[in-house]
């Protein structure tokens, strides 16, 4: 498995953002949060560009311990993921 030095990750997007910027792309730019956990994103682009969104999801379907959980449960998970993106996009 590949790793990458979180603070790469830092650098790295900003850096990424600037070059797509300077060729003339004026889309929005789409990045994953598998990086970091998600609220270490918290506030981490403000202010660098007006057009970023990022790609989060859970995963939970994948865990085993999700297999057989109630309802309930897993929107409380749910509604924990949703608070934290809304956090990082205010």
């Amino acid at each position: 498995m590949l790793v990458i030095p979180e603070q790469s990750v830092l650098i790295g997007i900003p850096q990424a953002i600037q070059i797509i910027r300077n060729n003339g792309i004026k889309q929005y730019i789409t990045f994953g949060d598998g990086f970091l956990a998600l609220n270490q994103w918290d506030d981490m682009f403000k202010g660098i560009d007006s057009k970023l969104l990022m790609d989060t999801h859970q995963y939970q379907i994948f865990k085993r311990a999700a297999i057989g959980v109630e309802a309930s449960r897993q929107n409380q998970s749910g509604l924990f993921w949703m608070d934290r993106s809304h956090r990082c996009s205010q």
